[in-house]
């Protein structure tokens, strides 16, 4: 399970922000110039969104983690736990800022696996997180939880398995994780837990 927490912060969160500052760095040329800023929010959008997942599988993992002082390790090199109640409010805080800057205009292009840079897919992918942490909060803040769904699925949520945000996997070396440990290991010394069985 560590491996979650570690893949989560320095793989994902740690490549997001390092993405986002290399899009915020990003100087157009001249037949980019034009449609940049609505590009330029588009791609921080997204990256964004990545973040809120990461961090949204974090706290329904773990409950309380760093959330406020996490990613900067000079700044805080021991980053405070944050409620993961307080954590659910400021991804839906986040979340619904990045609906508001998806616009019609590009974002990525073949880099971008889930959708291609599909901004009307994004825009989905983000109410149906929104409504994931609405789901997620509704024990804790039934108000929130209640305005943050209506919200999400007005604005449009997943409706088919077209939908998913799915990684494609291929052939070695790029296939899941999941295959890897499980198959391509050939590993067979997976049994049942006496505490589940």
């Amino acid at each position: 399970s560590n491996n979650v927490w570690t893949y989560l912060y320095i793989r994902s969160l740690k490549n997001l922000s390092e993405a986002k500052k290399l899009v915020n760095q990003y100087a157009p040329t001249a037949s980019e110039a034009a449609t940049w800023p609505a590009t330029k929010a588009n791609q921080l959008a997204i990256l964004d969104l990545l973040q809120v997942y990461s961090y949204q599988l974090l706290v329904d993992a773990n409950g309380d983690v760093p959330y406020s002082e996490a990613g900067d390790i000079d700044a805080h090199p021991l980053p405070k736990y944050d409620s993961g109640k307080d954590i659910y409010a400021s991804l839906i805080s986040r979340t619904k800022q990045d609906i508001a800057s998806l616009t019609s205009g590009k974002s990525f292009s073949s880099g971008e696996k889930f959708y291609n840079g599909d901004v009307t897919k994004w825009k989905k992918f983000a109410n149906s997180l929104l409504l994931k942490l609405a789901i997620g909060i509704a024990d804790s803040d039934p108000a929130l939880a209640q305005a943050t769904a209506q919200q999400a699925i007005a604005g449009g949520v997943f409706a088919s398995k077209a939908d998913d945000a799915l990684m494609p996997y291929a052939a070695s070396p790029n296939y899941s994780q999941l295959y890897a440990n499980l198959v391509a290991s050939n590993r067979n010394d997976y049994v049942a837990g006496k505490t589940l069985v």
